[in-house]
């Protein structure tokens, strides 16, 4: 068994003079540039320049004009909140530029955690939170309608929130509590108030009762009679006469519009007009998307939704919809700062994208728009000359917005930084932590990475498996070019969330795969050919990833939490035998440290954990009540042992904590202000540079800190 304390102590140098100021920990993005679905974009209807941008899993921003970046808001979210993360609307005070507040939860019942406003009185730089009695759908379908949460623009205490399931509530105390309405539906797709004193809703129903109009302030309500059948309103803008301009989809999408309509409504005369531009006859398609030019009435653009044959367009009518023009034939796509879109796209970027859910002019100034896809941002300042038939230029203006989710981090000890397995968009070689454009695409990415490893002793040597043909990958030359298997287990037929971890020895000559649903396989020809293991358990509720030992190659782990299990091979995987059975209670992934044989490392929700001999037995180091996850880093001058890297609660304190002495001292890098809720658990340190740590999240991208000194100290 491991002695830590002694180890510790006979491994720790003298303490070093400490500075004149105490050095910092600093976080920053690996820069990747959006990577996930952007459901909504806010203008402020009154301070010019102040715009907003929401995700259904990675937080909610602010554009900083001045730096020409989006600020996250919300890292301040520990691990209990990270569900939060998914903001459903954002609600702006037309008086108060200042107040912004965010209806925000990710999922719908179960144990997800339940729903919340958050209420910023300094433009998002701090929040308070409003508990709420039910469950918001951040990541649900239905996300990228228009804002649910909505201030009354001449009672700016009073504000709306129409929820996923729960109906149209009502706050008379700027967000502190809240009463349901009256309104006869569940899903509430947006909240309208038109200015007069009448509040209009659009609800999910296929009957013509999907739009509402409360004349009493909330209390009473009517469906809005001529509404059509079978489709719902997605977006609603008032134009300065009054007149409601509406996008009809038959679902709330953003997957399975097949059907959809652009159409005003007078509510004076309570007249329909359609005006939609393209009938989805040859193709299906839905109408989601839409923006009122503030500065030239009669001016609007829409969105088609799902039109996935010839790929969604964006129309534009200078008439009130009496004509339109195509927008995509004449448009160009800025893809420089964000090479990965090329590959991603399939060589080339020369259509709009998808899941254009919401598209928003400025009204302050007509030549600025932005749309949105289900991988980041576009953005052009030259709308407005479109008129005279100049083309348009669209650029990823996704600086500072990373919405990726992380699926794995590997930090090999030569060559790049750190790589990237990524969902949805696959992953990367990041050669320049500070630049997509400087760094290195997977291609193929596979689409979905699941799983990564290294070779520790040959670290040029990379693999990885992906949810497309040939379902795997590995690299001879550290992750700049990729070879795609030549075969695969019989258990993986292309589900997504199959294939998932992979481990490879450390002399590179043996890999472990371990797809879900199923027993490990084993290829010593580079992927030519699997073989099943025997005594190793079915991966059935895909949580059992294969550790290889980081210095002997015959050697490889796993790691069964569900069951309290630890079962090793010393034949290269080929067969497994338990090696205890009174692990850990439901601990996270066990990592192997490297340097030293045997040594396996798991946090649990009451303890971290460490076994020296292969995981026959386990010592508990103090402190930790629960530790999340687990990495290794670069060792301190006069130590053999890795710096270590937890995630989890020490002496009843959240956060991410360092350590060069083996647990010794722990120096806490997160801050109320920077606690990263969205961790997946997934961390990686760099064994080149001391005291870096790379973070993988569910939605927040990666991030990684550094130790620094303030500037003080450097003057």
């Amino acid at each position: 068994m491991l002695a830590l304390t002694s180890i510790s102590l006979a491994q720790t140098p003298a303490p070093a003079p400490k500075p004149a100021t105490a050095p910092v920990y600093a976080w920053q993005n690996v820069e990747i540039l959006g990577g996930g679905f952007v459901p909504g974009v806010v203008f402020h209807p009154t301070e010019k320049g102040l715009v907003y941008a929401r995700t259904d899993i990675g937080g909610a921003y602010r554009f900083d004009p001045v730096a020409g970046r989006w600020v996250q808001m919300l890292d301040f979210l520990g691990k209990a909140d990270s569900q939060l993360y998914g903001v459903l609307s954002i609600g702006l005070d037309p008086q108060k530029p200042d107040r912004v507040y965010l209806a925000a939860g990710e999922y719908l019942g179960g144990n997800a955690r339940k729903g919340a406003i958050l209420i910023s009185k300094d433009r998002g730089k701090t929040f308070t939170k409003t508990e709420l009695p039910f469950w918001l759908g951040g990541n649900a379908d239905g996300r990228s309608t228009g804002e649910r949460l909505v201030v009354d623009p001449k009672n700016p205490q009073t504000l709306w929130l129409g929820t996923s399931r729960d109906g149209l509530w009502r706050s008379e105390d700027a967000g502190l509590t809240w009463t349901k309405t009256a309104l006869p539906a569940d899903h509430i797709l947006w909240a309208l108030p038109d200015g007069k004193g009448s509040l209009y809703a659009g609800a999910e129903a296929r009957d013509g009762k999907s739009l509402y109009v409360s004349k009493d302030g909330g209390t009473s309500w009517a469906a809005v009679s001529g509404t059509p059948k079978g489709l719902m309103p997605h977006h609603a803008e008032f134009d300065a006469g009054g007149k409601l301009f509406l996008t009809f989809s038959d679902s709330v999408g953003p997957n399975g519009v097949k059907d959809g309509a652009v159409k005003t409504y007078d509510p004076t005369t309570g007249k329909w007009d359609d005006i939609t531009p393209l009938k989805p006859t040859a193709e299906t398609f839905g109408y989601a998307g839409l923006s009122l030019d503030r500065q030239k009435p009669g001016t609007l653009v829409v969105s088609t939704l799902n039109r996935w044959g010839s790929g969604d367009e964006i129309f534009r009518s200078t008439n009130g919809g009496k004509s339109w023009t195509p927008l995509s034939k004449k448009s160009t796509f800025d893809t420089s700062q964000a090479p990965w879109l090329l590959p991603y796209a399939g060589g080339s970027h020369d259509h709009l994208g998808h899941w254009i859910g919401d598209i928003d002019i400025d009204p302050f100034d007509s030549s600025r728009v932005f749309y949105v896809t289900g991988y980041g941002l576009w953005e052009n300042r030259e709308l407005a000359s479109f008129d005279t038939g100049s083309k348009l230029n669209w650029r990823f203006t996704n600086q500072g917005l990373e919405e990726t989710a992380v699926l794995e981090l590997v930090s090999p000890p030569v060559g790049a930084p750190v790589f990237s397995a990524l969902g949805d968009i696959g992953g990367f070689r990041h050669d320049d932590l500070t630049s997509a454009q400087n760094s290195t695409y997977f291609h193929p990415n596979g689409v979905h990475t699941r799983g990564m490893d290294f070779a520790e002793a040959k670290p040029s040597l990379i693999v990885r498996t992906s949810d497309r043909p040939p379902f795997g990958y590995y690299s001879e030359d550290g992750g700049k070019t990729w070879t795609g298997f030549a075969s695969r287990p019989p258990t993986v037929t292309g589900t997504d969330y199959q294939t998932m971890g992979i481990g490879v020895s450390a002399d590179g000559a043996s890999w472990v795969w371990m797809p879900a649903k199923s027993e490990p396989y084993v290829s010593t020809d580079k992927g030519q050919t699997w073989v099943k293991s025997t005594g190793a358990p079915v991966n059935s509720e895909s949580h059992i990833f294969p550790i290889a030992d980081r210095v002997n190659p015959k050697k490889f782990y796993l790691y069964d939490n569900r069951k309290k299990t630890v079962y090793a091979s010393e034949d290269d995987g080929l067969t497994f035998k338990v090696a205890t059975m009174s692990a850990v209670d439901w601990g996270g992934r066990m990592r192997a440290a490297p340097g030293h044989e045997g040594h396996l490392w798991v946090g649990g929700w009451n303890a971290l954990n460490v076994s020296d001999d292969g995981g026959k037995t386990f010592s508990t180091l103090p402190g930790f009540q629960e530790a999340w996850s687990v990495a290794f880093g670069k060792s301190a001058p006069g130590e053999t042992y890795p710096a270590l890297f937890v995630w989890g609660k020490l002496n009843d304190r959240e956060g991410l904590y360092f350590s060069s002495d083996l647990g010794a001292r722990w120096v806490r890098l997160t801050t109320p202000s920077k606690q990263f809720g969205s961790i997946r658990g997934v961390m990686a340190g760099d064994p080149k540079v001391f005291g870096r740590l790379y973070i993988g999240t569910d939605g927040r991208g990666v991030l990684y800190g550094d130790f620094k000194l303030p500037e003080a100290a450097n003057k």
